[in-house]
């Protein structure tokens, strides 16, 4: 790394200042873009430090200060030279983050953004606990908002008001926050995740990094969140997530519960990837026909007949054919088809082209089954990834809402979603959230939202 960054303490001033770790043996030019996270700190001036010249714009906002910084330096400077600082005002105890890093030299064409920088520089007598050991921490925050860092060890971050950034580096890192778990946010993305406090006064937005597990006021005995068990999620492709959406409509005829579907989710991303724990859309399917739901969906008395019979009119909303049902029956009660097998194919059926050998009745009624499957599946997702809801009562209800392919009420469903979501948001019946952003296409929800 080219450059080092250090604070100095003077009063109610603090200084945080820029080195170049290698000498120079003639005119130097370098590009710096720090991000700079401020509590209770006032930025002053930009300092040049040696011959030379220097282009700053700063600029300031909700106190992230960010800069792009051009600096040409005349003749020739020695190693660890100070080069350039910024000036802060104080007013008590508080704390600079130097929160990302990005450095470009005449010499190198690459960019460097590393963790060893990223520094925090506290002052006005403010204690050790926002910086990290290699060890095991209890890391806390200050009312403002700030990065946080936890580097190497198994590290504890006391949650605080602001809006942090907490990156837990190396080791199986908590976040404790002080609320109940009813009452926040999880949000998945294929980068960051983030969780939102939504109490008043609460512990703010956090975007976390390299964290494994949350902890939540009142839920000593119960063992932490898992955050690797859903995180995966914002990793698989659309269609893949879709496809686990319309398992919950084959078997359950409800919307998927967000928890349920970011798991299963993060399952399928890693049998993908090839991944311990994961599992292929089949293997998932499998295990969907041995939970408890599905069995007390499907009884052991339960015949093929009446399975099939059921997924016909979960995913297609309409009884099978006659000779379509045979069909199926039969393959059933021979064992050659296993039910899950079965449900992946009449979902395969459903989303196929249409064969244009077949007539146009049957390609007519192709065409409307690929529709109201497209649809539910859009109902489910608006309930499960737009909303992160998992209540199963409401999930229900929105099926109910939506109908068979007689009724399809698509608005009234999406009504439905909607209510679910205010009724969690209420302070009478809080219910956790966990939304997942940047998986489905951005205009996937545009049906609702534009209504």
């Amino acid at each position: 790394m080219p450059i080092s960054v250090r604070g100095e303490e003077n009063g109610s001033t603090v200084r945080l200042i820029f080195s170049l770790d290698s000498g120079t043996s003639g005119d130097f030019n370098v590009q710096i873009a720090p991000q700079l996270v401020l509590s209770n700190a006032t930025y002053v001036e930009t300092d040049l430090l040696v011959s030379g010249s220097i282009s700053s714009d700063v600029e300031i906002e909700n106190n992230f200060l960010t800069d792009a910084v051009e600096l040409s330096i005349l003749w020739s400077v020695s190693d660890n030279t100070d080069v350039f600082a910024y000036t802060f005002s104080t007013d008590g105890p508080g704390s600079i983050q130097v929160s990302s890093l990005f450095v470009l030299t005449q010499d190198s064409e690459g960019s460097n953004n590393e963790a060893t920088d990223l520094i925090t520089v506290t002052f006005g007598g403010v204690d050790d606990d926002l910086s990290p050991t290699p060890g095991p921490d209890t890391l806390s925050g200050t009312p403002g908002p700030e990065l946080v860092l936890g580097l190497e060890g198994n590290d504890t971050f006391e949650a605080s008001a602001g809006n942090d950034t907490l990156d837990g580096g190396e080791g199986i890192d908590t976040v404790a926050y002080n609320g109940p778990q009813a009452t926040y946010t999880v949000t998945i993305s294929p980068g960051d995740t983030t969780v939102q406090d939504r109490r008043d006064g609460g512990d703010g937005l956090d975007t976390l990094r390299s964290i494994e597990t949350l902890g939540f006021e009142g839920d000593a005995a119960i063992a932490p969140f898992d955050l690797t068990k859903f995180g995966g999620a914002g990793g698989l492709g659309f269609e893949d997530f879709l496809a686990l959406t319309e398992l919950y409509i084959a078997y359950y005829d409800r919307a998927p519960d967000a928890l349920g579907l970011n798991f299963w989710a993060t399952v399928y991303a890693r049998g993908l990837a090839g991944e311990e724990g994961g599992l292929s859309l089949e293997g998932i399917a499998a295990d969907f026909a041995t939970q408890p739901e599905t069995l007390a969906a499907f009884p052991s008395d339960v015949t093929n007949e009446q399975f099939a019979t059921t997924v016909y009119e979960n995913v297609l909303g309409r009884t099978p054919d006659a000779e379509g049902l045979a069909f199926w029956v039969s393959a059933l009660d021979s064992g050659n088809t296993a039910r899950d097998v079965f449900i992946l194919r009449v979902l395969e059926g459903a989303k196929a082209e249409p064969d244009p050998s077949l007539g146009q009745e049957f390609i007519d009624q192709q065409l409307a089954d690929r529709a109201y499957l497209s649809e539910k599946v859009e109902v489910g997702s608006y309930f499960a990834v737009n909303f992160g809801l998992s209540n199963l009562d409401a999930a229900s209800a929105v099926m109910d809402t939506y109908g068979d392919a007689s009724t399809r009420d698509y608005f009234g469903a999406g009504e439905a979603a909607l209510d679910a979501f205010d009724a969690a948001l209420s302070d009478a019946t809080p219910e956790f959230l966990m939304p997942a952003i940047g998986v489905l296409p951005a205009d996937y929800f545009d049906g609702f939202t534009s209504a």
